[in-house]
């Protein structure tokens, strides 16, 4: 990964978190549980 895309921001937080997944991380027991919003999902559906 280079330089610019480790400093690349973006407007949505799910964006951000999904730039993150799988990146490098820490060793620790401390655990992240990715959730996927299902509110309004008949409305988005359409």
């Amino acid at each position: 990964m280079t330089s610019t895309t480790q400093n690349q921001r973006y407007a949505l937080q799910e964006l951000e978190k999904e730039a993150l997944m799988g990146a490098q991380g820490e060793e620790t027991f401390a655990r992240e549980v990715r959730c996927i919003d299902l509110s309004n999902f008949a409305t988005r559906k359409k």
